[in-house]
C-alpha cells in the first residue's frame, strides 16, 4: 500500500497480564510478504511500539524491515542518512535476548 504515509499496526500477543501491547509502522509504501510474514516500510519509515498507550521504543529509518513472527526489525538509511533507535528500559524479571548491531559508523559527538 501507498501513502503519505500508509499506516499499519499490529496488537501483539499477550506476554505479561494487563500490558497490551502494540507495533506501529508509517511510510511511503509498506509491502507485506504473507509468506514469511515481514512487513517492509519503504520510505521515510517508521517503526514503534507501545505499551498500554505509552511509547516505549521507536526506530526510523529509509527502509525498514519488520518480521512479525520473531518481533525483529532490520533498519536502513538512504546514501548519508541517519538511522534513529530508541529502546525503552526492559524490566529485568523478563530476560530478553541481546540485539545485534551491525554495518555501524562512528558517531559525532
Amino acid at each position: 500500500m501507498s501513502g503519505t504515509p500508509a499506516r499499519f499496526k499490529q496488537q501483539r500477543d499477550p506476554k505479561t497480564p494487563g500490558v497490551e501491547e502494540w507495533v506501529h509502522g508509517k511510510a511511503q509504501r509498506i509491502v507485506y510478504d504473507e509468506e514469511t510474514d515481514k512487513i517492509t516500510l519503504i520510505g521515510q519509515a517508521q517503526l514503534s511500539r507501545t505499551e498500554n498507550g505509552k511509547q516505549k521504543d521507536m526506530t526510523s529509518g529509509e527502509r525498514i524491515v519488520y518480521d512479525m513472527r520473531n518481533a525483529r526489525s532490520e533498519v536502513n538509511s538512504g546514501e548519508g542518512k541517519r538511522v534513529t533507535t530508541i529502546i525503552a528500559p526492559r524490566n529485568n524479571a523478563q530476560p530478553r535476548q541481546g540485539t545485534t548491531l551491525s554495518n555501524s559508523t562512528k558517531l559525532n559527538q
